[in-house]
């Protein structure tokens, strides 16, 4: 499974204050979530972290608020919690079993010397939110997200992408406003993320699980994959297991039919950004090899890779299918690489894959990469 798109992990401005029980005594959605985490942390009194101006009187932090914990075991962090999205006032969705969104999230950072949880995690997890939020799209156990730049702006790290998985400490929601579950969100390293797509997520987790206890997030380590074991491991699973990876969220990808009939045509041309390239590179062998189907997604566009002799094209109902053997899937595998370039594999010479130049923006829509 997983949750792909462009995560700006630009800060935000938050106020900083204890909570206020008088205040929130009438928030049944907020006990609730107060409820799960009391046995947890019931003598520690969090610092709280709530927005200067409410989402829904046109401030940018759709997040009510955030509650860090200090924790000394298994090893020194800090566990931020969030409140916002669930139901915390009022039950409005539609579905009386959950509330809200389903979830909240937890971040559990690995803690140094210093005195108070760094701010940027909770500006991190806000910018989860105003993802969440501005989309609709909600994130599950599995879920990964590509965060387009290092987790904290201002930090050394190479952690540059979410993993998402249920926190292994706090129990389910139970609340007057439905169900909802506690996900935790884990920092990890682009070939970390890669290793997800080209596998599967839980099998990922584990191998960080034997690394990290209660999966702290450390900014200053270096990827798993770097352990040649490690490496080798995944690298045998994702050969013989395959890719769980179904979806890949391509911006901007195009199926441009060439000659033929309108749902079979002779000649076509798929087009993508340089940043996608490498993921289809990697993916496409360990979905299709599997007999299982890679379908690219944008919002205006869908195309299904299949695995089939021989090779073709294929339109029907606002899906548009590419057939490919053994062979051609082994060759554009290898072909494919993150440069803006035109590809005719000898397998397929029927299919033209262009490969555009990806740039990549920051919050504000500055241009800050340019891949190919």
């Amino acid at each position: 499974m997983r949750a792909v798109s462009d995560c700006s992990p630009a800060g935000s401005c938050w106020n900083t204050c204890h909570m206020a029980n008088d205040e929130e005594s009438d928030a049944k959605g907020w006990d609730a979530i107060d409820r799960a985490v009391k046995p947890l942390y019931d003598s520690q009194k969090p610092l709280h972290y709530g927005t200067a101006l409410p989402f829904m009187l046109g401030g940018k932090d759709p997040l009510q608020g955030i509650s860090v914990y200090r924790r000394d075991d298994p090893i020194p962090h800090w566990h931020y919690i969030t409140y916002g999205f669930t139901e915390l006032f009022a039950k409005d969705s539609s579905d009386p079993e959950i509330s809200g969104y389903g979830f909240e999230l937890t971040f559990r950072l690995q803690r140094g010397d210093e005195d108070q949880p760094p701010v940027w995690a909770v500006s991190f997890l806000q910018n989860l939110g105003r993802y969440v939020f501005s989309t609709g799209n909600i994130f599950c156990s599995g879920h990964y997200l590509n965060c387009n730049g290092p987790i904290a702006l201002d930090e050394n790290t190479e952690l540059c992408a979410a993993l998402f998985v249920k926190d292994p400490e706090l129990p389910e929601i139970d609340g007057e406003y439905g169900k909802a579950e506690f996900l935790q969100v884990i920092g990890i390293t682009p070939d970390e993320e890669l290793a997800v797509k080209r596998w599967n997520s839980d099998g990922v987790i584990d191998l960080l699980r034997e690394q990290t206890p209660l999966l702290c997030t450390d900014l200053n380590r270096t990827s798993i994959v770097c352990d040649h074991e490690i490496a080798a491991r995944i690298d045998q699973a994702s050969k013989e297991e395959g890719s769980s990876t179904s979806v890949l969220f391509f911006p901007g990808i195009a199926f441009e039919p060439i000659g033929g009939t309108a749902t079979e045509p002779t000649k076509a041309l798929v087009r993508f950004g340089a940043n996608q390239a490498g993921d289809f590179a990697l993916v496409l062998p360990a979905r299709l090899l599997h007999n299982r189907s890679l379908t690219l997604a944008s919002s205006g566009e869908t195309i299904e890779f299949v695995l089939a002799d021989p090779c073709s094209f294929s339109h029907q109902d606002s899906l548009d299918r590419v057939s490919l053997t053994r062979e051609a899937v082994m060759e554009l595998s290898k072909l494919v690489s993150p440069k803006a370039m035109d590809i005719t594999p000898r397998a397929f010479p029927n299919l033209t894959i262009a490969i555009h130049k990806s740039e990549i923006r920051d919050h504000e829509g500055n241009v800050v990469k340019v891949i190919g």
